[in-house]
């Protein structure tokens, strides 16, 4: 009767063990079927552990994770009975680690250097082009102060003097004017010269002094003008109690003024 009872036992354990194997297979076959028909793999299965029988060979018992397994489920979550076990599981293993970067390989021969290109003709030169129109430009010059001018120096005290002029048609003028002016009073001054047609400068002179030269200072002037008419442009320069040496205007006509 106790060998009756054994066998029956084994014969009950044997069909647990067959219906678990049964429910995995079935389970990796759905996954199998789903990737055939061309639909999403289940990504993870869930199912219930029984609690393990503790007189099952130790082999057996880890096959069957821990006892019987039913509810298998995938992407979801199996209600179990008290006192069995959710586990789950995927179908893809785990990532392993990173293989060791390669040797690097040897470096490959250097090519053959290309054939330079020939050199094209150098192309024939082109022809001359014409002349331009000759420019017109005529300067009138005026000065006072130099050495054999009369007068040889020009008085500019206050209200000042004309110091140079020159008389030229209507048209458009380059104006160039410079000057050496004195100062013979005993503190500095202010000196200015300026055409009559605008655009003039102002300097300031030393005080009179034997001793030093700041008392005789260069200005300088370069002004445009334009007459309708023929005329005169004339350069007036003025200070307190100064002279005008060496002065010199030249005014030249020319064509056009770009602004």
């Amino acid at each position: 009767m106790q060998r009756l009872r054994s066998a029956l036992r084994a014969r009950r354990r044997a069909v647990s063990l067959v219906g678990t194997a049964a429910i995995l297979a079935l389970a990796f076959t759905a996954g199998s079927v789903f990737t055939a028909l061309g639909s999403p793999t289940p990504v993870t299965y869930s199912a219930c552990a029984k609690r393990p029988i503790g007189l099952l060979p130790p082999v057996i018992s880890s096959i069957t994770l821990n006892g019987g397994l039913y509810s298998v489920t995938s992407n979801g979550t199996p209600t179990c009975a008290p006192g069995d076990t959710l586990v789950t599981w995927n179908q893809i293993g785990p990532i392993g680690p990173t293989g060791p970067t390669g040797a690097t390989g040897a470096t490959g021969a250097t090519g053959a250097t290309g054939a330079t290109g020939a050199t094209g003709a150098t192309g024939a030169t082109g022809a001359t082009g014409a002349s331009g129109a000759a420019g017109t430009g005529t300067v009138y010059t005026a000065h006072t102060g130099f050495a054999g001018d009369t007068p040889s120096a020009v008085s500019i005290d206050n209200p000042g003097a004309d110091v140079a002029s020159v008389n030229v048609p209507a048209g458009t003028y380059l104006i160039n004017f410079s000057a050496s002016l004195e100062n013979d009073d005993g503190d500095a001054q202010d000196a200015s010269c300026r055409p009559n047609t605008g655009f003039g400068t102002t300097i300031r002179i030393g005080q009179a002094d034997v001793d030093t030269t700041g008392w005789r200072v260069s200005i300088s002037i370069v002004a445009t003008a334009t007459l309708g008419a023929p005329g005169a442009i004339t350069i007036h320069c003025s200070t307190y109690d100064g002279i005008a040496h060496e002065s010199f205007l030249a005014a030249t006509k020319i064509d056009s003024l770009n602004p």
